[in-house]
């Protein structure tokens, strides 16, 4: 797998299994798998809204996301037209794609019927998207650019570039938002 996200309430871990494209829903109170769910070809970052109800799987393969509903586990749309996608993170009310063949950040209006409503050029071959836990940053791995974006949600735009070590590639954010972390 590329990357597994789990729940915040901790009951559910999503891993993607990006040669048999699905996902596995894992209960994490008894490590058990209780759903597979197929979505598009090759998925890999996967994320998973703030209330639980919403998981989020880009399919690398198709430069697609697959949404999914948590309530039964099924896929309710598929939102297109992204340049290599390669990382993602979740609002409650927004989606932030990497486009990696492109270097900016698409963002998703997730209550207004999954609707592009920004575009934000960023660093290079942008690669892993991280989001603090209030919403207000997004810090976008720029891998050849060798910094991280960060990016006010309220505005679109880039309020800094924090230059970092070679080719990082993924991000995470402190539970108090006081830290990123960057591999």
């Amino acid at each position: 797998p590329y990357a597994v996200a789990i729940y915040s309430a901790g009951s559910r871990a999503y891993v993607p299994n990006n040669g048999s494209n699905n996902l596995s829903v894992i209960d994490t109170s008894t490590n058990t798998r209780v759903a597979t769910i197929t979505v598009g070809p090759a998925p890999q970052p996967v994320a998973v809204n703030p209330e639980g109800t919403r998981v989020y799987v880009v399919n690398t393969n198709a430069s697609s996301v697959s949404v999914i509903d948590t309530g039964n586990n099924t896929v309710i749309a598929t939102i297109t037209g992204f340049r290599n996608p390669q990382g993602i993170a979740a609002t409650s009310t927004r989606l932030y794609i990497s486009n990696q063949d492109a270097n900016t950040v698409s963002v998703i209006d997730t209550t207004n019927g999954n609707t592009r409503v920004a575009t934000i050029t960023v660093g290079a071959t942008p690669f892993g998207v991280a989001v603090n836990s209030v919403g207000t940053r997004v810090y976008v791995a720029n891998f050849l650019g060798s910094s991280v974006s960060v990016i006010d949600t309220s505005s679109n735009t880039v309020i800094a570039t924090v230059v970092v070590g070679t080719n990082p590639g993924a991000l995470a954010v402190n539970s108090a938002g006081t830290r990123v972390y960057v591999t």
